[in-house]
């Protein structure tokens, strides 16, 4: 339905939020791990705002391009860039590697598929085949 998309853009938005406030003010666990474990809920609420299709294979492929990030990291993009360690694309992109980032990208991308099991299945009735609607 339309109205659940609008949550997804609503959640994206809240979220958005809850991001920059962590990256402005928190530090240790909050900064370094509930930050990532967001960020992979929030690039699936961004999605999902505008695309309806694919829901269980998304956090997959957020995972894959969150994981695509890391390893950015780990080849020191930012340097090889000279994109200075300060600026608003290092801080969203990250400067190091740490392994601990892709088990939070994991927990933010199964968190994903249970939220989608447990409250968006039921609320979303699957669309039958045109076969099916022919009996």
């Amino acid at each position: 339905s339309a109205g659940l998309y609008g949550v997804f853009g609503a959640v994206a938005a809240v979220l958005l939020a809850c991001e920059v406030l962590i990256a402005v003010h928190a530090k240790g666990f909050v900064r370094n791990h509930l930050g990532d474990v967001l960020a992979v809920i929030l690039l699936y609420c961004l999605v999902r705002t505008f695309f309806r299709g694919f829901r269980m294979l998304l956090p997959v492929y957020i995972f894959l391009f969150a994981v695509l990030v890391e390893a950015a990291q780990a080849c020191r993009i930012t340097d090889m860039l000279s994109i200075s360690r300060e600026s608003v694309l290092a801080v969203v992109t990250g400067t190091s590697f740490d392994w601990g980032d892709i088990l939070c990208y994991a927990a933010g991308s199964v968190a994903c598929i249970a939220c989608d099991k447990l409250f968006i299945k039921k609320t979303v009735p699957e669309k039958r085949l045109v076969i099916d609607n022919m009996r």
